[in-house]
């Protein structure tokens, strides 16, 4: 994130979790909160979005996919990945 860019976030389903965004100095919302964290990369922004699925009375199984934003909040590479995308040559 840049100086005029801050990170937001709105209460998720299960207490204690969060959906995060990004948003500007200006109250523009530059990415939806619609992910479970954000972290900048040089110049993009790498993002894991999480999917819940209830296997038994007190359980639930959690997925975790990653993708890439660029600085601008476009997605670059979808959220379809099991593994973080940044750092690969």
């Amino acid at each position: 994130m840049d100086s005029s860019d801050f990170l937001f976030g709105c209460k998720a389903k299960y207490l204690g979790e969060y959906y995060k965004g990004i948003i500007t100095k200006d109250q523009e919302v530059k990415v939806p909160a619609v992910y479970r964290d954000i972290i900048k990369r040089q110049e993009c922004y790498e993002v894991r979005m999480q999917k819940d699925s209830i296997i038994g009375t007190n359980a639930r199984a959690v997925t975790n996919t990653y993708g890439l934003l660029d600085n601008k909040g476009l997605c670059v590479i979808p959220c379809q990945y099991e593994q973080s995308c940044v750092g690969v040559n």
